[in-house]
């Protein structure tokens, strides 16, 4: 540490370095100039901090100088939340029809792109049958949530985001945060089945015919 922060002192004191080609410091001018004084040809590096602090600020103030005071977000529609998946599916479509992609068709109607494009493949009568499945549907309508939510961490990530960060920010775990953000990960009805076999249900038919004819555990 040098006990001064007189130009000449610092100066002086660099002097006795010949070596010294390259000095991290701070944004004081008093250390700038000693630095020149002492020898023109030491390259100057501003510490970390100070690097970080002065590119933020040229962002801010880029971005105040382009972005409008007052930024207006439009108000969710809730009437679009409340639909069910088989409402939002046939008004998206409906906008399809009438011109809409099928990107912009998904957001204006809260569907995921990709349960969208399944349903978009199916014929008529598929279509029908898949929709009188209550529960299906309703599985189909918290793997399209989950969907969501793993698209929107894949996007923080792609910002840079830490996952320690990712997971405070949307309230999951660490450990679900790197599984959402791998790649090619979504889920789908196949891997998301709650379903559990147990020791006694290769005997489920024999033991549902003895209870039909009557008899009892004695």
């Amino acid at each position: 540490m040098i006990p001064s922060r007189d130009i000449g002192d610092v100066a002086n004191e660099l002097k006795k370095f010949n070596n010294l080609k390259k000095i991290t410091r701070d944004g004081s001018v008093i250390y700038k100039n000693a630095i020149e004084l002492a020898n023109p040809k030491i390259v100057q590096i501003n510490d970390r901090f100070h690097i970080l602090k002065s590119l933020s600020e040229s962002i801010s103030n880029e971005l105040r100088a382009i972005l409008p005071y007052n930024i207006t977000i439009d108000k969710i529609d809730e009437n679009i939340k409340m639909k069910t998946l088989k409402e939002r599916f046939y008004n998206a479509k409906k906008d399809i029809n009438n011109g809409a992609t099928l990107k912009n068709a998904c957001s204006n109607n809260n569907i995921h792109y990709k349960t969208m494009k399944k349903l978009m493949e199916m014929n008529e009568y598929e279509i029908v049958s898949y929709f009188e499945d209550e529960k299906m549907t309703q599985r189909m309508e918290r793997i399209e949530e989950k969907n969501k939510l793993v698209d929107e961490v894949k996007q923080m990530r792609n910002k840079g985001m830490s996952y320690t960060k990712i997971s405070k920010l949307l309230n999951i775990s660490r450990k679900t945060a790197k599984k959402y953000a791998t790649y090619g990960f979504v889920f789908k009805i196949e891997n998301t089945s709650r379903h559990r076999t147990n020791s006694c249900e290769k005997y489920h038919t024999e033991i549902q015919n003895m209870i039909d004819s009557h008899y009892t555990i004695k």
